[in-house]
């Protein structure tokens, strides 16, 4: 794992070299970074890349998870609203909003700034996210997101592992067990589950 992701870091490198003006190349190694838990470099990638063109700066939802990895929370809550100002039914951008913003002030406050008094409907197409939704406005608990999930095949039991796991951590409540499930039991071909993975390293003491 570690090998492929340090050569397709490599590869973007070389792209890097050819096209220095390229923001989709650095937007690829940044993702290739954080996927191998280089935080910083990620985000310096990132970074560069809104230099280069700044009309990416409201699709950069990689960036906002990186920030909140390199414990920039704020910032990761800054770009996240960005990311719902051009879409703003996203769920998975809406949750990690009030993830940042939770891991500020409480998530009580969170789910206040994030999400009104009126949610909005769920749009996404991925039954999971209804029940993810669901629990960051409050309406249900982790332990009935993961009961919702049992009839969701592998994708909707890896999420709901991953978001009941991320709820747990800035609710102080046991999490790093359910993300941990998340990347071992649910492994998918998917960035998110290299997040989970990420999330184990990160986090997990020693």
């Amino acid at each position: 794992m570690l090998q492929h992701l340090r050569d397709r870091i490599s590869h973007w490198t070389q792209q890097i070299q050819r096209q220095p003006n390229s923001s989709k190349a650095y937007i690829q190694r940044g993702m290739a970074r954080f996927m191998a838990a280089e935080i910083e470099g990620a985000i310096a990638d990132f970074d560069q890349a809104e230099q280069l063109d700044p009309t990416v700066t409201p699709y950069l939802w990689q960036r906002g998870l990186a920030y909140y990895y390199a414990e920039r929370y704020e910032e990761g809550a800054r770009q996240f609203e960005q990311d719902l100002a051009v879409n703003g039914a996203d769920v998975e951008e809406t949750a990690w909003w009030c993830l940042c913003a939770a891991q500020l002030g409480g998530m009580e406050a969170a789910r206040s700034q994030v999400y009104g008094p009126e949610p909005q409907p769920v749009r996404d197409r991925r039954p999971i996210m209804t029940p993810i939704h669901q629990m960051f406005t409050g309406q249900i608990g982790p332990a009935d997101l993961l009961n919702a999930s049992q009839t969701l095949g592998k994708t909707g039991q890896f999420y709901a592992h991953l978001y009941a796991g991320l709820y747990g951590e800035v609710t102080r409540t046991a999490g790093l067990e359910l993300i941990h499930r998340a990347a071992n039991n649910f492994r998918l071909d998917d960035y998110m589950w290299h997040l989970a993975r990420v999330h184990c390293q990160l986090r997990s003491p020693g």
